[in-house]
């Protein structure tokens, strides 16, 4: 099962941020859950990560506007809600975590 995920660049900013400090995590103290969701968390990053440099290289005031869109499967779109809740409190600074919530709201839409 698929699903469909529209972003915007503060959105996939605010992803690409929280997600790469994955990477950080101690990962043999994490219960089996959380190493599930922070695995596929590090694969999800990697999409993150590759989709913000392609945007950052040609980022304009008109691709600004567009809706980022990634189509994610079912277990990667749970994760991903699971990282956000787990990781709302990462977030730098208040625009991060609004588009952090953003993103939980979306997949909470959509049933995840």
């Amino acid at each position: 099962m698929k699903k469909k995920l529209n972003l915007q660049i503060n959105e996939l900013i605010s992803l690409h941020k929280i997600t790469n400090k994955l990477y950080d995590l101690n990962f043999s103290l994490l219960e089996k859950e959380e190493k599930i969701a922070v695995s596929i968390g590090l694969i999800l990053a990697d999409k993150f990560d590759k989709k913000y440099k392609t945007i950052q290289k040609k980022l304009d005031l008109f691709e600004a506007k567009k809706a980022i869109k990634f189509t994610l499967d079912f277990y990667e779109a749970w994760a991903l809600k699971k990282l956000c809740i787990e990781l709302y409190g990462i977030g730098d600074t208040d625009f991060e975590k609004l588009g952090i919530q953003n993103v939980i709201n979306k997949l909470d839409r959509d049933g995840c």
